[in-house]
């Protein structure tokens, strides 16, 4: 128990510079990381050296050891921003899940009758979210610039909307422990339900999303 503990210690302390190693491209700097603009002041041929604004320099030893010559490392800018967009989503998509769960857990106790449907809004959010994903599947990804001009979403959107909301507002791993709690209590029949709603439900969901927007759209 005791090296298992100092190995996930240990594996706590080298994640973060696991990130910065593969982020950080190997040999010296690539030509579009530093661009070189020559200027001839006094006579004299003065070097200067501008830096993409996408790339972050780090002198030689300041990353992981280093190595000869300046090494850089960055992380793109359009990843930034997608990570951006996705989080905005999922944090929003979570919120609506732990609320949901919130409304109705307070409902069910106020209603004892209903007691045999707890934990069953998991499945109605997986649906609602198969359906919503599906949807956006079936909607065509449009460029940024002419959006305006032709129906679809954005890249970025699409981004937000099923990676980040969806992928956060569903659960695979609650509907998963639920399925087990009922197994352990002896409540197959209930299980079996409980897993066929989540299974069909959520494909006749997604199925029904993706038809519905192919229709709308006329495509």
């Amino acid at each position: 128990m005791h090296h298992w503990y100092q190995r996930q210690i240990m594996f706590s302390r080298m994640a973060p510079l696991l990130v910065l190693y593969i982020c950080m491209p190997s040999g010296e700097a690539s030509e579009d990381t530093i661009k070189p603009e020559k200027t001839i002041q006094g006579g004299s041929e003065t070097v200067f050296y501008e830096e993409s604004p996408t790339r972050s320099v780090i002198p030689s030893g300041h990353a992981l050891g280093g190595t000869k010559g300046a090494a850089a490392w960055s992380i793109p800018n359009d990843l930034i921003v997608d990570a951006a967009f996705i989080g905005v989503g999922a944090i929003t998509g979570a919120v609506c899940r732990w609320q949901i769960g919130n409304i109705v857990t307070r409902i069910i106790e106020k209603h004892p009758r209903w007691l045999y449907f707890l934990g069953w809004h998991t499945a109605g959010i997986n649906i609602i979210g198969s359906f919503l994903c599906g949807t956006l599947a079936s909607i065509p990804t449009v460029d940024a610039a002419a959006s305006h001009d032709q129906s679809g979403i954005t890249a970025r959107t699409r981004l937000m909307a099923a990676v980040g909301f969806c992928g956060s507002f569903t659960t695979f791993s609650t509907y998963s422990v639920d399925v087990v709690g009922m197994l352990g209590k002896g409540e197959m029949v209930r299980a079996f339900s409980y897993v066929t709603a989540n299974n069909v439900g959520g494909i006749l969901a997604a199925f029904s999303g993706f038809n519905l927007a192919k229709w709308i759209l006329g495509r």
